[in-house]
């Protein structure tokens, strides 16, 4: 049987991830847009930007696209502050591929353990490796 993402399980997830941003200096930020724009001036769907120098880290994401797919690209971001947080040597790794392509398996885990569809969550990750692939 699927389990299907609920409002109660959607706040659960962003009340989770929030908290554990708090922790570690990471503001999480919601924007209202189709896109952001990054650190670099890069317009995308969400980013993940460390503290520096005692300065709040940002875990942001647009929110103005499906709900589906702007949870699964804050696990995706929220995996990259873990990468960070871990000292995971893929985090600093200049193979942008292979660096997405762990960030896409460790957002997948994440969705599952916050109930969203799988099924779709690989379709996209499928779509977003492939379409990084041919850039």
């Amino acid at each position: 049987m699927k389990k299907k993402t609920t409002t109660k399980t959607n706040t659960k997830m962003i009340d989770t991830l929030r908290k554990r941003c708090n922790k570690l200096n990471v503001k999480l930020v919601l924007r209202k847009g189709y896109q952001c724009k990054a650190p670099d001036g890069s317009l995308c769907d969400g980013y993940f930007d460390p503290p520096y120098l005692g300065l709040y880290g940002e875990l942001v994401v647009a929110t103005k696209r499906s709900k589906r797919d702007w949870q699964y690209t804050l696990l995706h971001e929220y995996s990259h502050m873990l990468q960070w947080f871990h000292d995971d040597p893929i985090f600093d790794s200049a193979d942008y591929y292979s660096l997405e392509k762990q960030t896409e398996r460790e957002a997948l885990k994440l969705s599952r353990e916050f109930g969203l569809d799988v099924a779709v969550c690989k379709k996209e990750s499928r779509n977003y490796l492939q379409f990084i692939k041919n850039c």
